[in-house]
Parts: C-alpha cells; structure tokens; sequence
C-alpha cells in the first residue's frame, strides 16, 4: 500500500518554519544577526502569486534562527515555494536570497 507524504495539510492553522540562517560561505549560523538583519520570506502557496511577508527574527539564545506562521491560506494542496530574503537593520541593503524551497502539501481527511 502506497503512502502519501506531505509535509504540512491544507488549510491546517499554527504551523510554522524554522528558518536558519546560515552565511553559506562558512557554513554556520549569521551571528549575531537578532538587530543586525532583518528577515522576510517569500511565499507561494500553489497556483496562487507570491507574497513577501515577515519572519519573526529570534534572539537570545536561538540567535541565527528565525520562525514563520504559515496561514491556513499558504496551505493550498501542491507545492508550497518559499524563499528568504535578508537585509542589514542598518542600510536596509540587501544582503542574500537564499534557495527556493519546496513543501508537499496535502489534503485533509473529510
């Protein structure tokens, strides 16, 4: 018996991405980046246009991570596409895109 296997469920509430990031010419986390950068996501839920939103940039001692509450409207069944962005606080330059993600989304049990 085959498996369906998504990551999230459509039109599910609450969930969210952990996002690290990551400075990928030395392969470890953007520190200290809490007030330093800022963060935003990119999100295209299936069929639908992509929208840039808000990451809530974490500090402390989850310094380097970010976190995303997707909406139930993100959580269409297909392909969820995402991609951040980051900027420095300080100029508002651009800093890096990192890679386009793919999500499965699946439907929910009726």
């Amino acid at each position: 018996m085959a498996h369906d296997l998504s990551d999230f469920t459509a039109g599910d509430t609450g969930s969210k991405l952990r996002i690290s990031f990551i400075d990928v010419d030395k392969g470890a986390l953007i520190r200290p980046f809490s007030g330093v950068f800022n963060a935003s996501i990119i999100v295209k839920p299936q069929g639908a246009s992509a929208v840039e939103r808000t990451v809530s940039v974490l500090s402390g001692v989850d310094d380097g991570y970010g976190e995303y509450t997707l909406l139930s409207t993100d959580l269409v069944v297909g392909t969820l596409q995402t991609q951040v962005k980051i900027t420095k606080v300080a100029d508002a330059t651009f800093v890096r895109e990192l890679r386009i993600k793919n999500y499965t989304v699946g439907a929910a049990l009726s």
